[in-house]
């Protein structure tokens, strides 16, 4: 029977979730740090003095690294996502007026220090905005990316789909169109042979290979085999000295495509294996994370999906920080996360708990664990042991 908080999949891996959180930074007061954290832990004496204080937490209060992205595949749409992270921080601002305005015995104190962490949460989540999207921004500017909102029959008119007769990719522009193509696989019922080749072996073309190599193309107009990828990423590390013939001449050698014996791979296997196909195979999946392609651009319900997905990664990467402080500060103080009976009268769960009354971030991952995958929340045991294997890793290392 699956545990209800503790089970897994490929896109609910604890660890890769965490890996996604942030840098290193070691804390002066903490006995272990975690990469997905970059805050040291603050005390409650110290709550009030804090300057970075970026969420509503009376114990624990992670903190934003301003010196460099989070992750390496930030794009426009992180951006969005933390946009609109932004707008729900500010609407929960409505929640402490009205708790002010209808309270009979209101307490000045306590609304000052919570709209002081709310507009610091605010404060920390837009900086974190600012910067990416200027990042951003410069990036796209300086690898000429806008000319995507340029019209598209300008360029398109200069590419031509068989790669015999497709010139030279010189902006993204193009890439973005011949990607929405995608490979130019041709299936014909009868390809020309190439009478070069000795009749008694591979002296044509074949679409079965196709299957095989889903990125390979094949030119109508030379009868020539080429790389999808590797055409469009000629250039870059890796691919100095690269052998021309998949990009520019093609290949027609087709007795030498498939295997020839032990120990001699056919040339689509050599090319699919070589640094230098893998080199532009990566350059093709960055360009595909970027998600500027026409797909999310120009289709409204792709282009909200991905907004959407990227408000819930950045919202998860809150809780994961609330989660791992909290393990650091009961791993600190040295207690027990759980006993031998009942999980749920643990310390863990119950100092989580009582942040849910006082954090409004923990408050709603835990009020919609039914909307997620298996009703996942990291608060099971197998949880807290990897959140404590994650800080001992870091400990050693």
């Amino acid at each position: 029977m699956i545990e209800e908080d503790d089970s897994y999949n490929v896109d609910n891996d604890l660890a890769t979730v965490c890996n996604l959180v942030g840098t290193q930074h070691q804390s002066k007061n903490s006995v272990a740090t975690e990469k997905s954290l970059d805050s040291p832990i603050i005390e409650k004496s110290e709550l009030l003095i804090d300057k970075k204080l970026p969420i509503n937490l009376d114990i624990v209060i992670p903190m934003q690294n301003s010196e460099k992205n989070e992750d390496e595949g930030i794009t426009w749409l992180t951006c969005a996502g933390q946009l609109k992270l932004l707008v729900n921080e500010v609407k929960e601002c409505d929640l402490v007026l009205d708790k002010i305005k209808t309270e009979q015995f209101p307490n000045p104190v306590l609304f000052l220090i919570n709209s002081i962490q709310k507009v610091r949460t605010i404060q920390s989540i837009a900086d974190a905005f600012l910067k990416n999207a200027s990042d951003i921004l410069t990036q796209t500017i300086s690898n000429n990316s806008t000319d995507i909102l340029h019209d598209q029959t300008e360029y398109n008119s200069l590419i031509d789909h068989d790669p015999g007769k497709r010139e030279k990719i010189v902006t993204a522009s193009h890439r973005h169109y011949l990607i929405s193509l995608g490979p130019h696989q041709p299936k014909l019922t009868s390809y020309p042979r190439n009478k070069s080749i000795n009749t008694n072996k591979q002296r044509q073309f074949s679409s079965r290979w196709y299957i095989e190599f889903p990125l390979l193309e094949y030119s109508i107009e030379k009868d020539s085999a080429y790389f999808f990828v590797c055409f469009l990423f000629p250039n870059g590390p890796d691919r100095e000295f690269s052998d021309n013939a998949w990009v520019t001449e093609g290949v027609r050698v087709w007795h030498k495509m498939k295997s020839r014996g032990k120990n001699k791979p056919g040339k689509l296997s050599e090319h699919f294996f070589c640094s230098v196909h893998k080199a532009a195979l990566k350059d093709y999946c960055n360009f595909m994370k970027t998600s500027c392609h026409i797909d999310v651009l120009f289709d409204q319900a792709n282009r909200e999906k991905s907004i959407q997905i990227q408000h819930e990664r950045e919202y998860n990467k809150q809780v994961i920080k609330i989660l791992m402080d909290t393990t650091r500060t009961l791993a600190r103080q040295g207690l027990a996360f759980r006993g031998d009976g009942d999980d749920k009268n643990g310390n863990f769960i119950q100092i989580v708990e009582l942040l849910s009354r006082h954090c409004n971030v923990i408050k709603t991952w835990l009020d919609n664990k039914s909307m997620r995958s298996y009703h996942v929340t990291y608060l099971g045991s197998r949880s807290q042991n990897e959140f404590i294997e994650l800080l001992s890793s870091e400990t050693r290392n």
